[in-house]
């Protein structure tokens, strides 16, 4: 069966703690029931959870979603975006299965990245090589002001802002990646093309 990879890209650093971390938590949970509840995504979507602090790591490989098991982020650190950007393309392009004259291919991996922070390491190579020679398509989203505008286009083929910076904000993105989501499924369902994004809600912006 050809998968749907989603990688969720979760910044964890200090500027998370309290009510951020709270409320993502329980976004990702429900955004795990919410593909759950859909049988094309059932046959389609693995997912991997990764998050950045002060180092980036893998903390759910890419599993099938009726297997994923998600733990409880936790906020320490600083913003090593740089790192999560190169951990993304290693982890898309190790798991992405090409096309071949004898074998279709998996279909174009989504990856979602979240972060309310300046970078703290160097990320602009890491950033420019993910775009442009990576696998996925690229969706950076940050949360408040102290992320620029000019750092998220960088990083996304999509970039977004949650203007507000407040947890309505992040229960409305969560909301969206998950409808994002369930649109590229029910495409692949009807073979069509993937047809990608839904309209960004009202209190995101497109950067």
């Amino acid at each position: 069966m050809r998968k749907l990879a989603v990688y969720l890209v979760i910044d964890i650093s200090g500027s998370m703690r309290g009510e951020p971390i709270k409320v993502i938590n329980q976004c990702l949970q429900s955004l795990i029931k919410d593909l759950r509840s859909n049988p094309m995504a059932l046959e389609t979507v693995w997912l991997s959870l990764m998050e950045f602090g002060t180092e980036a790591k893998t903390v759910v490989p890419l599993t099938e979603i009726l297997q994923v098991r998600l733990p409880e982020l936790s906020v320490h650190g600083r913003t090593s975006l740089g790192a999560a950007l190169k951990l993304v393309k290693l982890e898309t392009e190790s798991n992405f299965v090409r096309s071949t004259q004898e074998v279709r291919g998996d279909y174009k991996p989504l990856v979602f990245i979240l972060t309310d922070g300046h970078p703290t390491d160097g990320w602009k190579i890491a950033a420019d090589a993910l775009k442009t020679d990576g696998v996925a398509n690229v969706i950076a989203c940050g949360l408040g002001h102290n992320v620029t505008r000019d750092t998220l286009a960088r990083v996304g083929h999509t970039a977004i802002l949650i203007e507000s910076g407040d947890t309505n904000g992040l229960i409305e993105y969560f909301k969206w990646v998950s409808q994002s989501i369930q649109v590229s499924v029910d495409s692949i369902a009807n073979r069509q093309p993937e047809s990608g994004l839904v309209p960004i809600p009202e209190e995101i912006v497109i950067v």
